[in-house]
């Protein structure tokens, strides 16, 4: 996309690719804002740009990739709950009411956007399905133009 040759140096986490970055032993690394956002705001870390949709709160001033000349640019990570397809429709109906109760209660979702992770609303599994899908779909499609392949 900016036409910049990168070797990708595979780690055991993020806690040891951050450790060489801080150490000079690397030049550039890619890394979820809720590990980086202590260096960041420490001063021992400079943000470039965040792959998210909308600038976070607690990185005001560092720009999407997007703002900074990529407009097709948008990276997130997400996280899903998942149980067994065998599990009785009484206790999924209890976890999931569970996880609405979090996910709509404005100290949680406080407490996880002060260290960088959006909050999604919880969704139907409906509608689950159809954003796995899209996002299998469009890293599908980046797989396939970059020519990437497993080592």
């Amino acid at each position: 996309m900016a036409g910049i040759a990168m070797t990708h140096v595979p780690y055991k986490g993020a806690a040891p690719a951050l450790t060489d970055l801080l150490a000079g032993n690397i030049q550039v690394m890619f890394d979820s804002v809720g590990t980086a956002l202590p260096s960041v705001r420490s001063g021992m870390l400079r943000a470039l740009g965040v792959s998210s949709a909308h600038r976070i709160s607690d990185l005001p001033d560092v720009p999407t990739i997007a703002e900074s000349g990529y407009p097709d640019y948008l990276v997130s990570v997400w996280f899903g709950v998942a149980a067994p397809a065998k599990v009785p429709d009484k206790f999924v109906a209890i976890l999931k009411g569970s996880l609405d109760r979090a996910l709509n209660d404005d100290g949680f979702r406080a407490s996880l956007e002060k260290i960088g992770y959006s909050v999604l609303r919880s969704r139907s599994a409906d509608a689950i399905v159809e954003f796995i899908d899209a996002d299998r779909a469009r890293w599908s499609a980046v797989i396939k133009a970059q020519n990437i392949s497993l080592d």
